[in-house]
């Protein structure tokens, strides 16, 4: 992912993602997130349906925009509950959030970016 992407998503004022499992599509909205070596970290405090919907199809999609400019992200995720990126991520929280319990961590690697704006050309594939 560019630089210029990972910044944005950090930034981004507002953000979702998508899943879909056996009961149909998901969407939540996320705000636990890091970018990590390419990889998109999200922290899992009570996604119950959203690991749910990974562990059924680890096709996913992000969307992250402010006011008027935004990306959407398609990738593939995984959901850990061990292993080092899961102990890293548990360091994290243990840091930042020390009265929350991370359940898993949900593991991202971007296949597909998308600029969502309006000015931009929503065709090209920015990864």
């Amino acid at each position: 992912m560019k630089e210029y992407i990972e910044k944005f998503v950090l930034q981004a004022k507002s953000k979702s993602l998508a899943t879909i499992g056996q009961d149909g599509i998901n969407v939540v909205p996320i705000s636990a997130i890091r970018c990590m070596n390419g990889d998109i970290w999200l922290f899992d405090y009570f996604m119950n349906r959203t690991r749910e919907n990974i562990v059924f199809n680890p096709q996913i999609a992000i969307v992250c925009w402010t006011d008027m400019e935004g990306y959407q992200i398609k990738g593939v995720a995984q959901y850990l509950k061990s292993g080092i990126k899961y102990r890293n991520a548990c360091d994290i929280v243990k840091e930042l959030h020390p009265d929350r319990v991370l359940k898993g961590l949900i593991v991202i690697q971007p296949k597909n970016i998308f600029s969502v704006s309006p000015k931009d050309n929503s065709l090209e594939n920015l990864l």
